[in-house]
């Protein structure tokens, strides 16, 4: 047997050759364990393989035909050559291990290629039917969800009354707002239209388990109809700021992914792709609205009369212009505070340069004073030094030519002060 499917049945922790049932029973047990769903994505995602691997393989009736029969002629033959040795035994082991290798070649590339084609077809299949929503100069993506043209955004997307939206083949399509959900961050959408459109089918998002692999569809930053790759992390998650229950993934989600679908490997979309932590928090934390909590919503807006939709809608957009109405008052009052705070702080600034100015000419009139009572100290000690030389008494009176002398120098010293601390 391939030593990747021996790798496989170990990493499921059963016997080579298990059945179906035995590898599906398997996989269900390990991806509830507890210890696996918190935080331990590379583990799942090693078992999310091994699973896929082994039902595409078990599935495929001429690789089973293969791997049963192949043991039998070996040993057959290699009992025969034992009680034969010849030249020709060496050869025939030659080429009875050159058919295992091909063997175990093909399987290991047709195990990738299947769970690679697996993939390609979903997103073949739902492509067509995921579009990119614009209300004014809001984008976002979304889906179809039967083939009259519901379409599932979400409600952050839904900015103005009118909008449009665009599917993979370029074909633009009006559409009427049917129902809107602000808790929920969902919004159900019509084309005007009408006609037989691509849809994609709705999951059970209960149905989903942590380590599944998903796969994220959108318009991210303009790039129309994108896809990602991931498992799930938890499938009911609560977030503090919706009354909603999430899907949290792996799977890449950037700005423009919201309203688009989460799908699973049968190409149903269990969730609404709506948010991500950014990666300056944390990488690899996406969310998206199980489908199952707004089945309702949906059901209700598919069988809502036109009267019960206008009156819903127009009582949104009244609360809507509320909301707005109070967002203007909001912005004023902040304008408002904000006036009053410039300019305490022109007030609060002036006064501090007015201080520091007259503290600045406070400690020039300090220092002046300083430097003139040091000139004076020093004209004082040269004129008594000059009494004492001549046996005379402090202060005395001295000739002329000598007084003149140290008045000069004296006039000079406090002419420096001035120069040096002007006022």
């Amino acid at each position: 047997m391939d030593d990747l499917l021996l790798k496989y049945y170990n990493i499921l922790g059963i016997k080579a050759g298990s059945t179906e049932k035995e590898v599906e029973k398997a996989y269900k047990d390990l991806i509830k364990n507890p210890n696996l769903q918190h935080g331990n994505w590379e583990r799942l995602k090693e078992i999310n393989l091994a699973y896929e691997g082994l039902k595409n393989y078990l599935s495929s009736s001429p690789e089973k035909i293969i791997e049963r029969q192949q043991p039998a002629p070996l040993n057959q033959k290699i009992e025969s050559l034992e009680r034969k040795p010849s030249i020709g035994f060496w050869a025939g082991i030659s080429v009875i291990l050159f058919i295992l290798l091909a063997a175990a070649f093909f399987f290991r590339e047709s195990l990738f290629k299947s769970h690679e084609a697996n993939i390609s077809k979903i997103i073949k299949s739902i492509k067509p039917a995921v579009v990119t929503v614009r209300f004014g100069n809001a984008q976002g993506s979304g889906f179809v969800i039967d083939e009259s043209g519901y379409i599932i955004t979400n409600y952050h997307v839904v900015k103005e009354k009118s909008g449009t939206v665009t599917f993979p083949d370029g074909v633009p399509s009006e559409v009427n707002i049917i129902k809107l959900d602000k808790q929920k961050d969902f919004a159900l959408l019509k084309t005007v239209i009408g006609g037989k459109y691509p849809f994609i089918k709705l999951g059970d998002s209960d149905a989903c388990s942590e380590g599944e692999t998903v796969i994220a569809v959108g318009s991210p930053l303009s790039l129309e109809i994108s896809f990602t790759k991931g498992i799930v992390s938890a499938k009911k998650r609560k977030l503090p700021f919706s009354d909603a229950v999430f899907i949290q993934t792996d799977a890449a989600v950037n700005f423009g992914n919201s309203g688009g679908p989460l799908v699973n490997t049968s190409g149903e979309a269990i969730g609404i792709n709506t948010l991500t932590v950014t990666k300056e928090i944390a990488e690899g934390l996406s969310f998206a609205v199980a489908i199952n909590d707004v089945k309702a919503l949906i059901k209700k807006g598919q069988q809502q009369s036109e009267a019960e939709r206008a009156h819903e809608l127009e009582g949104l957009e009244q609360k809507r212009a509320e909301v707005e109405g109070e967002t203007v008052q909001q912005k004023d009052k902040e304008k408002k505070d904000r006036a009053i705070l410039d300019k305490w702080e022109r007030e609060r600034q002036a006064k501090q340069y007015v201080e520091g100015v007259e503290k600045v000419i406070r400690q020039r009139r300090e220092a002046l004073a300083s430097c003139l009572k040091a000139s004076h100290d020093n004209y004082t000690e040269n004129w008594n030094n000059n009494c004492n030389q001549m046996g005379k008494f402090q202060k005395c009176p001295l000739p002329e030519s000598v007084a003149q002398h140290l008045d000069n120098m004296h006039m000079q010293s406090r002419n420096e002060c001035f120069k040096l601390y002007p006022q």
